[in-house]
C-alpha cells in the first residue's frame, strides 16, 4: 500500500496534514514526523530510525521533507540507500494534493511529475501586474 510521511522541523508536517484533510478528507495513509518540538523529538536520527523500524516493509513510502539540505532531509538521505522509500524535499500543499490524488497509483515517476507540476504554483503575485493582466484580458 502506498503511504506518505510528512517530515518537518516543528509542526509544519501536522499543519500540512490538517490542510490536506480540509481539502480532501481524512486519510490514514498519511503520517507525520515533527522534529524539534519537544525533548523526545530533538534527536532526529533516533526519531527517523524508530520510524524506519516500525514501518511495514510491504508498504511503499513517499517521504516529503520541508527543506532540502535541512537536518530532517539530510537524515532521510542517509537512510535512503536501502531504497525503502522515495524522498522528496520542498513540502508544499499543491505537491501534496497531487500526490494524495494519485496515491493509489503513485510511483517514483508520478512523484517526479508531481514535483515538477507543483513548481508552477510558486508565483510572485504583484497586484498591479495581476490587475493589468485582467484588464487586458477583458478587452
Amino acid at each position: 500500500m502506498n503511504k506518505i510521511l510528512l517530515a518537518s522541523h516543528g509542526y509544519l508536517a501536522q499543519g500540512m496534514k490538517s490542510s490536506l484533510e480540509i481539502l480532501m478528507g481524512a486519510n490514514d495513509r498519511i503520517e507525520c514526523l515533527c522534529a524539534y518540538v519537544d525533548d523526545d523529538t530533538r534527536d532526529v536520527a533516533a526519531l527517523i530510525d524508530a520510524w524506519v523500524e516500525s514501518k511495514d516493509p510491504a508498504d511503499t513510502w513517499f517521504v516529503v521533507t520541508d527543506i532540502f539540505g535541512g537536518s530532517v532531509n539530510n537524515e532521510f538521505i542517509q537512510r535512503q540507500a536501502a531504497g525503502s522509500f522515495t524522498l522528496i524535499a520542498g513540502m508544499n500543499l499543491p505537491l501534496l494534493v497531487e500526490m494524495v490524488t494519485r496515491l493509489d497509483f503513485l510511483d517514483a515517476d508520478k512523484a517526479k511529475a508531481a514535483v515538477e507540476g507543483s513548481r508552477s504554483f510558486i508565483q510572485l503575485c504583484e497586484a498591479a501586474d495581476m490587475l493589468a493582466d485582467v484588464e487586458e484580458e477583458e478587452f
